[in-house]
């Protein structure tokens, strides 16, 4: 553990500088670098661990090599966040920690999604590299919710976070479409803001993407992305990031939701969700069991 906690002092002390300065290591603790392009960062895991000297992880733009051309984890905007994820994984690799989760009920899940969609900067800065994952529960109702978790880490998820796939899982990524930026490309012109609901996927601008899988995933794709999943929603793109109507983006996301859970995800007074209690052998998400007890209880005293 000593020699753990030296090492990862070492990686963060230089995390700074965009070369990879070498003079700092001890002869017998030099890290293997990357090949080709990545020759000036070291070697490293999906972990941030070097692959070639145990214990020893790195922070910052040390780490760019997992995103390289491909995310912002070249810069503070970017690495500010797998700086953090590299925290979480520290916490269960040496203290048995698990990654922090918020736990959700079906029915309060859609505003969750809607929340992180709007608010998360990890997820909107780290683009195609960082996801919320939700662990479907066991019961179909209560839900683990996973902040800004490399995706890298999906395949080992259990090992290297404490937290364990066992009904399936949803992602919710940031992501730009194929070919965005490519030479002779108006990445501003309009016909790059002329997308429906219908042709959402075909988007090339940034926007959030949603991804079920029924099951723990083997790997990524070769050029490090999410495989294919079983259900794909994409959010319709929108020039301010303001994905908070709910005609164009929140009532796609809750049928979205409602095609997984196979369940009502409309809210309802608690009046209502009595009713339906007493005359359905099921009822909507939001009707919790509380509600109905309160409905019940309130109509007896009456």
């Amino acid at each position: 553990m000593k020699k753990a906690n030296s090492s990862f002092v070492i990686a963060i002390r230089k995390q700074i500088n965009s070369l990879h300065d070498k003079s700092i290591y001890h002869k017998n603790a030099k890290p293997k670098p990357g090949a080709g392009r990545l020759w000036k960062y070291p070697l490293i895991k999906e972990n941030y661990e070097s692959q070639s000297i145990e214990n020893m992880f790195f922070a910052g733009a040390l780490a760019h090599s997992l995103d390289y051309r491909h995310s912002g984890g070249c810069c503070i905007q970017g690495y500010r966040y797998t700086a953090r994820a590299l925290h979480h994984l520290l916490e269960w690799r040496f203290h048995k920690i698990a990654w922090p989760a918020i736990s959700y009920t079906t029915a309060s899940l859609f505003d969750r999604i809607i929340t992180r969609i709007n608010q998360a900067s990890g997820l909107y800065q780290m683009f195609g590299t960082l996801a919320d994952i939700i662990l479907i529960g066991d019961d179909n109702y209560h839900h683990q919710y996973l902040e800004e978790v490399p995706i890298r880490t999906l395949r080992y998820l259990h090992e290297l976070t404490g937290k364990k796939i066992s009904n399936g899982f949803i992602t919710l990524t940031f992501e730009y479409g194929k070919n965005f930026s490519k030479r002779s490309t108006d990445s501003l012109g309009k016909e790059n803001y002329q997308h429906t609901v219908k042709t959402a996927h075909r988007s090339k601008n940034i926007h959030p993407i949603l991804r079920y899988y029924r099951r723990p995933i083997r790997g990524l794709t070769a050029k490090a992305r999410l495989p294919r999943a079983n259900k794909v929603h994409h959010v319709l793109e929108d020039f301010l990031t303001d994905w908070s109507v709910y005609t164009h983006h929140g009532h796609y996301i809750k049928l979205f939701l409602e095609s997984i859970f196979q369940s009502d995800l409309d809210n309802y007074y608690g009046e209502d969700c009595f009713k339906m209690a007493m005359s359905h052998n099921m009822w909507p998400s939001s009707c919790s069991r509380p509600i109905i007890q309160r409905s019940s209880s309130i109509k007896a005293f009456i």
